[in-house]
């Protein structure tokens, strides 16, 4: 980790090759975000005819551009329950997530929330020589009851 940001009743974690917030509409105080990409270097399938490419090496990370926070599920909320959600995804050359699998589950329905949730949000996708290409992506949402 690089350094942390304190903005809004959130915290984001800088990795190597951090996904930024630029303009997103984040104004809960119950939520934190970490989100960086997987810092390998290499491309995965990314030569002829595509593929998805690892974030390093030439690849820039998306910048998330439109990220509304997760809402609590009722259930985590009766149980005063706190954790990370951590998720693995893809980053489309159109900036829409796709394949977003759960990496590290906390349960009681936060997980679900995570992923309704990162559904919906837009990136400008991460580009190989000025050109956009999709990306492996690892999103960290942590709930938090302030």
């Amino acid at each position: 980790m690089i350094g942390r940001r304190r903005g809004k009743g959130f915290w984001i974690l800088w990795a190597a090759a951090a996904i930024s917030f630029a303009g997103c509409g984040m104004t809960q105080q119950q939520r934190d975000y970490t989100i960086y990409g997987a810092v390998t270097g290499a491309a995965v399938g990314g030569g002829i005819g595509g593929g998805v490419f690892r974030i390093g090496g030439g690849v820039s990370a998306p910048k998330a551009t439109y990220a509304p926070d997760p809402e609590y599920s009722e259930e985590a909320r009766k149980a005063k329950y706190q954790g990370t959600v951590v998720l693995s995804l893809i980053v489309g050359a159109d900036g829409v997530p796709r394949d977003i699998r759960v990496a590290r589950s906390v349960g009681l329905g936060l997980d679900e929330k995570a992923i309704e949730t990162v559904k919906t949000w837009k990136f400008d996708p991460g580009t190989k020589d000025g050109k956009p290409v999709a990306t492996y992506a690892t999103i960290e949402v942590a709930f938090h009851l302030y």
